[in-house]
């Protein structure tokens, strides 16, 4: 079980991480385009996790450009403080990882640490 949890603000526009699990590939990458928040995210099979999408209400939030009622893909769990949380419907032994939930995956620079970051830099960059 894993948690993926975006925290937009402070001027940030986008933000993307992975994790090579035992199970597999973990990804997350956010994007903020306009008034539109996007969240792909890779899960592995036969793994759970809990998806926090920062939204104002449940109707707001759209998969596959779907309402996440009518989404086969994932299942509502709760409203959150300012947040829709969900999980994949189903991670079976069949089913591959993929994109949950939001748009299709696109090229998004990937996040340099800079001097105040909190993350590991390369040794070239130290």
């Amino acid at each position: 079980m894993f948690l993926i949890r975006p925290r937009p603000g402070g001027g940030l526009t986008w933000a993307t991480g992975h994790y090579h699990s035992i199970q597999g590939r973990i990804a997350s990458e956010w994007k903020i385009a306009g008034a539109e928040f996007q969240l792909p995210v890779t899960i592995p099979p036969n793994t759970s996790a809990t998806v926090y999408i920062p939204a104002a209400d449940v109707s707001a939030v759209k998969e596959g450009g779907k309402p996440i009622a009518t989404a086969a893909s994932v299942k509502f769990l709760r409203k959150g403080d300012h947040c829709v949380v969900l999980t994949p419907a189903s991670t079976g032994l069949s089913r591959p990882s993929g994109d949950l939930p939001g748009v299709a995956r696109r090229n998004v620079p990937r996040a340099r640490p800079g001097p105040d970051s909190t993350l590991p830099r390369r040794r070239s960059e130290a």
